[in-house]
């Protein structure tokens, strides 16, 4: 009895926690279980109040410790990536010039999510680039967003360019 009388010592001094006395300076993102009686959607809201940047990402399919049914517990982990990825500042572009003749943007197998260039590069062209990934063969590909002021969504070998800088 005298530990559990402490614990509620503890929380009668401890100032409001909302508005200005927020403890949480950091995002806080909610997610509860659609067959959830305890902790519902309008409680998992009640995190507003303890922090300036809260918000509800989603409701999994299960109930309070949903996170112990494989299942739900996938499709929960495979949101909080998405969340995760979407606060994510984006990698800085790059820009790179185009060192080939022209007409030599690389035509052959990337194995890469998105498709091989299929534009012709003049010397000198300058391209913003995303990401760069080494394909199966070993060749350094840079993964072209930007031709000039045109949006685009390729990949080209790295050989090809050189690093002007961040875009």
């Amino acid at each position: 009895e005298p530990l559990l009388r402490t614990d509620f010592g503890c929380f009668d001094k401890y100032p409001a926690w909302t508005g200005a006395n927020a403890p949480l300076a950091c995002p806080v993102r909610g997610f509860y279980g659609t067959d959830d009686k305890r902790a519902t959607l309008e409680k998992v809201q009640g995190w507003s109040d303890v922090t300036s940047d809260f918000a509800v990402v989603s409701s999994v399919k299960g109930h309070h410790l949903f996170v112990y049914d494989e299942a739900a517990r996938s499709d929960w982990f495979g949101l909080v990536i998405k969340s995760l990825e979407a606060t994510q500042p984006a990698a800085p572009m790059k820009m790179y010039s185009c060192t080939a003749k022209k007409g030599a943007a690389v035509r052959e197998g990337c194995e890469l999510s998105t498709p091989l260039c299929k534009f012709e590069i003049d010397n000198a062209e300058l391209v913003t680039v995303s990401e760069e990934k080494e394909n199966s063969k070993g060749t350094m590909r840079l993964h072209i967003v930007k031709k000039g002021s045109e949006a685009v969504d390729c990949w080209a070998s790295k050989k090809l360019f050189e690093f002007k800088g961040n875009a």
